[in-house]
């Protein structure tokens, strides 16, 4: 609850008392006697509203987005704290390294994280804090200034739905997907991708066709409406470029729908989410958009890649070797491997110190909590 206490001396003021201070020169503290002769307290009458106790208020209101830590004034902080309580939770020193290698700046390579290099990998929750925030205002920058610019709006409960599930994620592959997931705060949506998305969803983008956009950090999109619009940022005899490392101003173009024209550098024409773009099919049929149809189950020996390399399918409980184009049984545990579709664990593990290094099937040992 909230309680208002006051001072001795307004409480002589207010009820005519005087010699609160302690005059009589020792240290004890003064007691003022009011009782009444007959040993009585004296009646003050009703005390005055500021001096009651309130009623519970409850915690004050910050707004829709949660005010400050929490939400989108805190943003960074905060969701650098969560990711780095996760990995401090379940992830020994050589993963934690490998999340942030993600951040790795290559000489002469044009790299967005140059200051934070020095600090990469951080050693200890308040390092780990400290780089993360640094590293997510990169990331996030543009996007949070645009939304309280008024270009898009802050959705708390899907960011709040992104928070809770690095705090409950077990450890391994549970948490490696939550750390990695594109749609909450991973700086990129995993790699290939087969369709359109769309990053980062706890930000709902306003713009529409003909709207002027802010470019969102390596985002198609930028601040339009997906399901409408991506952000062209222009370039050479009008052609549309896209992404970037954002703050660009641009504007909204149509996206387009099942059926309809794509395009790809240097003249970008975005498909909408849940669509693919067939860019050359090698038949001179029309470049479009498509919903793609869901993979053939091919079974161990069946030919997975056709004689012009087209993809036949999808090799069930075995993998696709492009040497031989057949699916081909997975490998154990300690065989060499090339990739990690190769594998009955599923990861292709280095194996030795670089620059003599080799790859073989083992499992999975990214933030275990071992």
């Amino acid at each position: 609850m909230y309680r208002f206490t006051l001072p001795c001396t307004l409480l002589a003021l207010a009820w005519g008392l005087v010699g609160c201070g302690d005059d009589d020169g020792d240290d004890g503290d003064d007691v003022i006697d009011m009782s009444t002769p007959d040993g009585g307290q004296p009646d003050f009458g009703p005390m005055p509203d500021s001096f009651i106790e309130l009623p519970d208020q409850g915690p004050p209101d910050l707004g829709d987005d949660g005010g400050t830590p929490g939400g989108l004034d805190g943003f960074e902080l905060e969701v650098a704290t969560a990711q780095c309580a996760a990995l401090f939770r379940c992830c020994d020193e050589d993963s934690i390294a490998e999340f942030f290698e993600q951040y790795t700046c290559f000489p002469g390579a044009p790299c967005s994280f140059m200051e934070q290099q020095e600090a990469l990998p951080p050693t200890d929750m308040a390092s780990c804090v400290a780089v993360n925030q640094a590293l997510l205002g990169v990331i996030f920058g543009d996007a949070l200034a645009a939304t309280r610019g008024g270009e898009m709006t802050f959705d708390a409960a899907a960011y709040e739905s992104c928070l809770g599930d690095l705090s409950s994620a077990s450890c391994g592959a549970d948490l490696e997907a939550v750390l990695y997931d594109g749609t909450c705060f991973a700086k990129d949506l995993p790699f290939p991708q087969t369709t359109e998305q769309v990053k980062h969803g706890f930000f709902d983008r306003l713009g529409t066709p003909g709207d002027d956009c802010t470019s969102l950090y390596e985002d198609k999109y930028g601040t339009c409406d997906p399901e409408q619009a991506f952000c062209c940022l222009g370039g050479d005899e009008d052609a549309c470029t896209i992404g970037g490392l954002g703050g660009e101003s641009g504007s909204c173009v149509a996206v387009s729908g099942d059926g309809e024209a794509c395009g790809g550098f240097p003249d970008e024409q975005v498909c909408a989410p849940d669509l693919a773009c067939q860019l050359d099919d090698g038949s001179g049929a029309p470049v479009g958009c498509f919903v793609p149809a869901a993979p053939t189950p091919l079974d161990e020996g069946d030919p997975c890649i056709s004689d012009t390399f087209e993809e036949l399918g999808e090799c069930q409980d075995s993998w696709c070797d492009f040497e031989t184009r057949t699916c081909l049984m997975l490998k154990a545990d300690g065989v060499e491997c090339g990739q990690d579709q190769e594998c009955v664990s599923g990861f292709c593990a280095v194996m030795g110190t670089p620059p003599i290094v080799s790859r073989a099937c083992g499992p999975r040992d990214f933030c275990t909590g071992t």
